[in-house]
């Protein structure tokens, strides 16, 4: 369903697309700005799309990339040489947005998002009520967050002679991390081992990302562009995808701010710790050659549920923790070749962490569910039902 987008919005992606075109540009797809119910802000196409079609191409000369920033006349000399490109990036953002109409990218910083809704910004209290597998992966963020304002904020004060608050430091942040492209495989002009391998693309950004459909892109040395070339037909005046990858809800709710409904690759991570608390509720003896098997092969990888089941480590580490002193002499038997023949302790167990898991969600969901106040807790909601189905999947099964 197709809603009526903001004035506002159309006059900046207007005029965005009239100072692209002064560069080279072409909307080769005849795309244009629509809202949709589902997915927000898009584009979508006037023409139908066939496989094979690119979707955009924007010259060099309009990226935004952190290599341009450090080698710039303006600010070479002053630039930290240590900052990582991610960060470099966002300076670069934050620099050109000061100069407001004076700088180059003014037209594509117009039709940035205002404000982010992200999960890194709920309240201390919310965050406590989430499970503990999201709590974990939202710290390790919020730390992330907090080591680039340093970086940045020292950068800025050198460049703009006045100090960066948090609040714009974290809207440049979120630009960046949920606007940049990766720029690898070309000729040279940015390697993915450098401070260069990350670019900001006016016009490109616009569009939304779908596991459900099939695109690749890159930057093209010939072309001297950066390139998406979709790989499925789109209908006319359809919304149009791309596909970043194959993201679980975990890491797209955490870097994004959005889940996608029925996503194929989502996962709900296990933690070593729930293995050895079902053990201990059920009298299971860790002896130090079962550990000292655990760590030989790397079995705390990868634990945690599909939509499908549990993982391919889920089921080798339950079988490991199920044996005998003499099972465990023959390891590589268990590991690569009878590890689908559950005994009852391995169900036994994996049914005690299936029921912790659960609880913890449902506890979770009740909770956070009568939080009208929060944007984003709809989406927090959303992605708790999710794992929940897949949990009870697993447990039915």
């Amino acid at each position: 369903m197709v809603d009526r987008i903001d004035p506002l919005d159309i006059t900046n992606i207007k005029d965005l697309s009239t100072w692209m075109k002064t560069k080279n540009w072409r909307n080769i797809a005849k795309l244009e700005p629509c809202r949709f119910k589902e997915s927000g802000r898009g584009m979508r196409t006037r023409k139908g799309l066939k496989a094979g079609q690119l979707l955009v191409q924007i010259p060099r000369l309009l990226l935004m990339t952190a290599g341009d920033f450090r080698t710039s006349k303006e600010w070479s000399w002053i630039v930290d040489k240590n900052l990582s490109c991610h960060d470099a990036l966002v300076l670069y953002l934050l620099v050109e947005k000061n100069k407001r109409d004076s700088s180059f990218f003014h037209a594509y910083i117009k039709t940035l998002p205002e404000v982010f809704s992200m999960p890194t910004d709920l309240r201390s209290e919310m965050t406590h009520m989430l499970p503990n597998f999201i709590a974990m992966k939202l710290q390790d963020k919020i730390k992330s967050l907090q080591d680039s304002f340093k970086n940045v904020a020292r950068g800025y004060k050198s460049i703009c002679i006045k100090e960066l608050g948090f609040s714009d430091f974290k809207w440049a942040y979120y630009v960046v991390n949920t606007r940049a492209v990766h720029i690898t495989g070309s000729s040279g002009k940015f390697n993915a081992d450098s401070s260069d391998c990350m670019a900001l693309a006016p016009f490109l950004d616009l569009l939304n990302h779908t596991h459900d459909t099939s695109s690749i892109s890159g930057f093209n040395p010939y072309t001297n562009c950066y390139e998406i070339e979709t790989l499925s037909k789109t209908p006319k005046c359809s919304e149009v995808f791309i596909n970043y990858g194959p993201h679980d809800n975990l890491s797209l709710f955490v870097e994004y701010g959005f889940m996608i409904p029925r996503n194929p690759n989502n996962f709900v991570p296990f933690e070593m710790t729930d293995f050895i608390s079902a053990c201990n509720e059920y009298n299971v003896k860790l002896s130090n050659l079962c550990l000292q098997t655990i760590n030989l092969h790397n079995l705390m990888k990868n634990l945690g549920c599909f939509a499908d089941g549990p993982s391919w480590s889920v089921k080798v580490l339950l079988k490991v923790l199920s044996c005998d002193w003499s099972s465990l002499m023959r390891i590589e038997d268990i590991i690569y070749r009878d590890f689908e023949n559950h005994g009852l302790t391995e169900k036994t167990l994996l049914n005690c962490i299936l029921e912790k898991k659960k609880e913890e969600l449902q506890n979770s969901l009740s909770t956070i569910a009568k939080d009208k106040n929060c944007q984003i807790a709809n989406c927090i909601v959303s992605f708790l039902e999710e794992c929940l189905s897949i949990i009870e999947f697993s447990y039915a099964n």
